[in-house]
């Protein structure tokens, strides 16, 4: 695992946000639910998708405001073309606070780049 967003112990992030975890190569899974959101004891819903490095988690409604979460990833549910699984589970938590993100989608890059001919 390379990144993940929300980060280890965010303090506030925001209700309507995915979850996303990227690792250093591709990746699958076997598993309907590799990556589980727990309030407490309590599953979130959502939606898992996997593209390419990346497991994204769509919560199925917005999480509640100003609450705990935790992220768990079973070593066993994701592995790489080779079938080599993650050496050990993964476990963190994050807060939400009690906003929703409402900022619009950015270019951030172009290919070819802006402005090159030829």
């Amino acid at each position: 695992i390379i990144s993940i967003n929300p980060f280890v112990g965010e303090e506030k992030f925001a209700v309507n946000k995915k979850i996303v975890v990227a690792f250093s190569e591709p990746v699958q899974t076997s598993s309907t639910n590799p990556l589980r959101l727990l309030q407490g004891n309590t599953d979130i819903r959502g939606l898992h998708q996997i593209s390419s490095n990346s497991l994204l988690f769509t919560p199925a409604s917005n999480l509640p405001k100003s609450s705990t979460f935790y992220v768990n990833i079973k070593k066993e549910d994701i592995f790489n073309s080779r079938n080599l699984k993650l050496e050990n589970d993964f476990r963190y938590q994050f807060f939400t606070g009690d906003f929703s993100d409402t900022s619009p989608p950015l270019v951030v890059y172009t290919n070819p780049l802006t402005g090159t001919t030829g």
